[in-house]
């Protein structure tokens, strides 16, 4: 499993979750045509080109970040017709999605070191200044309680 990030410092986490990290501006190590799957869901349209390069013949491509009106892509049918690709949105889920997903997490609880992609909780009065550890790229996701510490 490949993981392709702008941010090398978020990219530490990958190899303590069984994938290889892929700094964007580096020369990319992915061979073409060897990837089964690329799940966009950085929201920039500048990914997909180097995404489809990547994927196998056969292969699915799933777009879940670019939820804005300035996601544009830039592919020809010819790029999806000729490696016979799926290409496919995918937005919102329902409840039982976040169950699985809430159950994922207790299954593996021990399996992985989550807590190191996400930040301590911050308390909501301090939103504001939980956007400068996002905008750092430091965490994954940072995290905002209701509850004062």
């Amino acid at each position: 499993m490949f993981v392709v990030d702008r941010q090398p410092q978020r990219l530490t986490a990958v190899p303590r979750f069984g994938g290889t990290p892929v700094l964007s501006s580096d020369p990319s190590p992915i061979p073409p045509d060897e990837v089964d799957v690329v799940i966009e869901v950085c929201g920039s349209a500048r990914a997909v080109p180097e995404g489809l390069r990547w994927l196998r013949p056969g292969g699915h491509y799933a777009l879940a970040g670019m939820v804005h009106p300035e996601s544009s892509l830039s592919l020809t049918g010819e790029a999806l017709i000729r490696k016979c690709l799926t290409l496919r949105g995918v937005h919102n889920y329902a409840p039982h999605h976040l169950d699985e997903a809430i159950g994922f997490l207790d299954r593996h609880r021990d399996n992985h070191p989550w807590e190191s992609l996400v930040s301590p909780p911050m308390p909501l009065r301090r939103l504001d200044e939980a956007f400068a550890p996002a905008e750092s790229g430091r965490w994954c996701r940072v995290a905002v309680t209701a509850n004062e510490p």
